[in-house]
C-alpha cells in the first residue's frame, strides 16, 4: 500500500474519516470489521506513526479516537497515489473501444 499503510490501516484510517469525531477503539474496530486484537495492534501502530491520537476520558477502560493533521496529510497522499489516471484506467482497452459508449 501506498504511504506506507497496511490495507488494514488505510482501511482504519478510512472509517475514522468517516466519522468525523472521536469515535471508541471497539465501534472503530467494528466499523472496520476487525477483532479486538486486530484493532489494538493497528491502532497501536497508527497512534505510534502520529496518524491517531487518544482522546482521555473518564472512563480509563475507554479509548476514544481521533485522526491527526499527519493522518490527512497522509490520507491526502495516499488517495493521490492510488487513483488511476483517465489514461491509466482506459489502457487495457483496445483502441478503437476507448471511448465510452453512451446508451441512445
Amino acid at each position: 500500500m501506498t504511504g506506507g499503510l497496511t490495507p488494514t490501516q488505510f482501511s482504519t484510517l478510512f472509517r475514522l474519516r468517516e466519522v468525523r469525531g472521536p469515535v471508541s477503539q471497539n465501534a472503530l474496530g467494528r466499523m472496520a470489521g476487525m477483532d479486538a486484537a486486530t484493532t489494538k495492534g493497528v491502532v497501536t501502530r497508527l497512534i505510534a506513526r502520529g496518524l491517531i491520537r487518544l482522546k482521555d476520558c473518564e472512563d480509563k477502560r475507554r479509548h476514544l479516537l481521533s485522526t491527526t493533521q499527519a493522518a490527512a496529510i497522509c490520507w491526502t497522499n495516499s488517495c493521490r497515489k492510488c487513483a488511476p489516471s483517465p489514461r491509466q484506467r482506459w489502457r487495457p482497452f483496445r483502441r478503437r473501444n476507448r471511448q465510452p459508449s453512451l446508451p441512445c
